[in-house]
C-alpha cells in the first residue's frame, strides 16, 4: 500500500511540475518594442537616487507581469547590489519560475548542508547522506518531501527571492533560508 500510494505521489508530482512548464510557455505574452522601451526605462530607475523613485518604478515592472522575466532574468548579477536585489524581488514577486532556475548544487543556511537539486524533481542533502526526496513549484512556491515520505503537512516554502546564483525561502517556521550556488 505505501509503495502504491509513493507512486501516485511521485507520479503527480512530476506531472504538477511539467504542467508548470507547459503554463509558463503557453501564457508567455509577445513582447512588443513599446513594451521593451518601458522596461528599459523603468530598469533604469531602478538605480534612482530617490527611493521613492526606485519603489515605484519595482511597482510597475511588477504591474507589467510575466513580460518582465525573460527581460530582468538577464541583470540579475547586475554590478550594483541593490539593482540586483531589486530584480530578484521582482522575479519572485511576478512568480514566473522555471525548473531550470533552481537546478544544480547549492549551500543551504538552514540546515547548513548542500542540497543537489535535479532535474528530474529529486533533490539530496550532501551527495553522501540518505536525506532525499522530490521537488516542485507550486504557486510561487517550493514543494518538498522526503523518500520516504513522512506523515505530516508538505513543506511549502514560499519564494521571496530568486536570482541566477542564490533564492530564499520562507520555512513553515517562518525562518529565512537563503540557497547559494555552488554549482550548475
Amino acid at each position: 500500500m505505501m509503495k502504491i500510494s509513493l507512486t501516485l505521489f511521485l507520479l503527480l508530482s512530476l506531472t504538477v511540475s511539467y504542467a508548470q512548464e507547459n503554463k509558463a510557455k503557453e501564457t508567455t505574452k509577445k513582447v512588443t518594442a513599446a513594451d521593451q522601451k518601458k522596461m528599459e526605462s523603468l530598469f533604469a530607475l531602478l538605480g534612482a537616487d530617490k527611493a521613492a523613485d526606485r519603489r515605484k518604478a519595482r511597482k510597475d515592472l511588477i504591474a507589467m507581469g510575466e513580460i518582465v522575466v525573460e527581460f530582468l532574468k538577464k541583470h540579475q548579477d547586475h554590478e550594483d547590489p541593490e539593482i540586483a536585489n531589486s530584480v530578484g524581488i521582482i522575479l519572485a514577486t511576478v512568480g514566473i519560475y522555471e525548473i531550470k532556475d533552481f537546478i544544480g548544487e547549492w549551500y543551504a543556511t538552514k540546515p547548513r548542508c548542500n542540497v543537489i537539486m535535479k532535474a528530474d524533481g529529486t533533490w539530496v542533502f550532501n551527495p553522501h547522506t540518505s536525506i532525499k526526496g522530490k521537488w516542485y513549484l507550486k504557486d510561487k512556491s517550493i514543494v518538498w518531501t522526503t523518500i520516504p515520505v513522512t506523515p505530516g503537512p508538505l513543506d511549502v516554502n514560499p519564494i521571496l527571492l530568486l536570482k541566477k546564483n542564490m533564492f530564499k525561502i520562507k520555512e513553515l517556521d517562518g525562518e529565512i533560508t537563503i540557497f547559494t550556488r555552488i554549482k550548475k
